[in-house]
């Protein structure tokens, strides 16, 4: 499949053609199958000949019946797939490497992380899933996504510690990798308690007080507002300040 990436490349950059990429084993009529029968990376580039050239294989497949234009196209496609090839030192086998997570980490339930990873060779979108039983089940969290490393992903509510997170490219779902060692998914109540003034307390009119507080869990910052009437209305004292667990 990465030679197929390598030409989709090529003509991205380098004609006008669109290249539609596939993996079927079952198509060998052409040059390319003695390749792969002998365990060789080949790839097959031929337009949609029944729909687009109607003398395909018949009498009338002719010079005078060929678009020039389309063959100019197709040939610079596969003369810079070619020069892409022939720039890499070695070509490499595609590969996918989770790098996070990828075992011991501790994720919240509701908060947002991003799953990383890096490739080699020619790797096109990928797929990344999660299991919560070490490996036995799979859960889709994107059936496609670019290549580019990086997916934010907000955790759902699927507590365990036998979390493991695996990525494979789209298309024939290889090259793959999974976390090396599984990570853990767990929940926690997010609570402020209000620890002065809690009742009771006398201020006066323009004296400078503490307003004190204690939190649970992960809490950002906060808004803190006031009451002259029981609670029937409420003022903004600020909209936002650091949760460090005191404002004057």
């Amino acid at each position: 499949m990465w030679l197929g990436l390598v030409l989709d490349s090529a003509a991205q950059h380098y004609s006008s053609i669109d290249v539609s990429t596939t993996r079927n084993a079952s198509f060998r009529a052409s040059d390319h199958a003695p390749f792969w029968d002998h365990g060789f990376p080949a790839v097959l580039s031929i337009e949609d000949y029944f729909i687009n050239n109607p003398h395909y294989h018949t009498p009338s497949d002719t010079i005078d019946t060929i678009n020039l234009d389309f063959l100019t196209e197709a040939s610079k496609t596969c003369l810079a797939a070619a020069a892409e090839l022939a720039l890499l030192p070695n070509p490499v086998a595609p590969t996918i490497i989770v790098t996070s997570p990828n075992g011991g980490e501790s994720w919240k339930v509701g908060k947002a992380y991003h799953i990383t990873w890096t490739t080699a060779g020619y790797v096109g979108k990928v797929k990344i899933e999660y299991s919560t039983d070490n490996g036995s089940k799979w859960s889709t969290i994107t059936s496609s996504t670019h290549n580019d490393g990086d997916y934010s992903w907000r955790v759902p509510n699927i507590p365990s510690s036998q979390c493991l997170i695996r990525i494979k490219e789209s298309a024939d779902e290889n090259p793959t990798d999974t976390s090396n060692a599984v990570f853990t998914i767990y929940t926690s109540t997010d609570t402020i308690t209000l620890t002065a003034p809690n009742g009771g307390e006398n201020w006066a009119a323009g004296s400078s007080q503490w307003i004190k507080w204690t939190t649970t869990g992960t809490v950002g910052n906060v808004k803190i507002e006031y009451s002259t009437d029981n609670g029937a209305n409420w003022s903004t004292i600020t909209s936002s300040t650091a949760n460090d667990d005191e404002y004057s």
